[in-house]
């Protein structure tokens, strides 16, 4: 897909992403079609003149040159289009120019001379959470912790150490947890509630006896779909600029079967 099919999409929205090594900045900005007339066909015009053929114009993107300076080389930009169905096509290495009319930037060309391709090549793109949460089993007012392992737009993974529930296929479930991170790429951390009705589709024991639980989503919340999306940009365009980093420490999963694990050996002891 070429960028210019981008105007026969209805319902789809897009982010371009920036990363600039010198400043050690990634940003994420709305890219929104710029459809004024009769200035787009004006500009239009001037980009034929200049052989530019694989392009789209949004609206102007305001930035601060303390944090990303466009101007320069060394500046990795990205173009994400997510559908409605919760696919995200990606066009990478793209240039960004600015149409400036008496001084004043009107619009902004992004060109992308080679095809997208989608960023998930599966329907349901699973996306690691690892984060403490609460599950309440049919409506029950004392929830069981657990830790969500995965979500994508049709479900999401739990990791149980035990339940006091019998678990079986087409029991009702309600998955809550919080996470913190940098969700609008400014720098700042937020923290964001998540909240999923669902239904269990999948249960299984492993050999030290923990349960993972599959849950299907009744319908997929906002919240969801907008988290997906920012953990598909986020995550996968810092690991293609970044460096590897270091490993953190074991995830909250493993945390969990080591502390049963000690607990059964000091029983053991005594």
């Amino acid at each position: 897909m070429y960028i210019e099919e981008i105007l026969k999409i209805p319902d789809c929205t897009m982010k371009l992403s920036c990363y600039d090594p010198e400043k050690k900045s990634l940003l994420d900005f709305d890219a929104n079609l710029f459809s004024k007339e009769p200035l787009k066909s004006k500009i239009d015009m001037l980009l034929a003149k200049k052989n530019l053929d694989h392009y789209i114009l949004v609206e102007n993107i305001s930035y601060d040159k303390k944090k990303i300076d466009f101007s320069s080389k060394t500046v990795d930009c990205t173009l994400y289009l997510n559908l409605k169905n919760g696919k995200t096509y990606r066009w990478q290495k793209v240039a960004v120019s600015f149409i400036r009319i008496g001084g004043e930037n009107i619009a902004t060309c992004i060109i992308a001379k080679q095809n997208a391709f989608p960023y998930n090549r599966r329907d349901t793109f699973r996306i690691p959470v690892d984060c403490e949460g609460k599950v309440f089993w049919d409506e029950d007012e004392k929830p069981e912790p657990c830790i969500v392992k995965d979500v994508s737009h049709g479900g999401l993974g739990i990791f149980l150490d035990k339940s006091n529930r019998k678990l079986f296929k087409g029991l009702p479930a309600k998955v809550t947890w919080e996470e913190t991170a940098n969700f609008d790429n400014n720098g700042n951390r937020t923290t964001r509630k998540f909240n999923v009705s669902g239904r269990i589709v999948r249960r299984q024991v492993t050999l030290d006896n923990d349960i993972i639980v599959g849950i299907q989503m009744n319908e997929e919340p906002d919240a969801i779909r907008d988290y997906i999306q920012w953990a598909q940009v986020h995550r996968g365009f810092q690991k293609e600029n970044e460096k590897p980093s270091v490993p953190k420490g074991v995830s909250k999963q493993e945390n969990w079967q080591l502390q049963k694990q000690l607990e059964q050996m000091a029983g053991q002891d005594n």
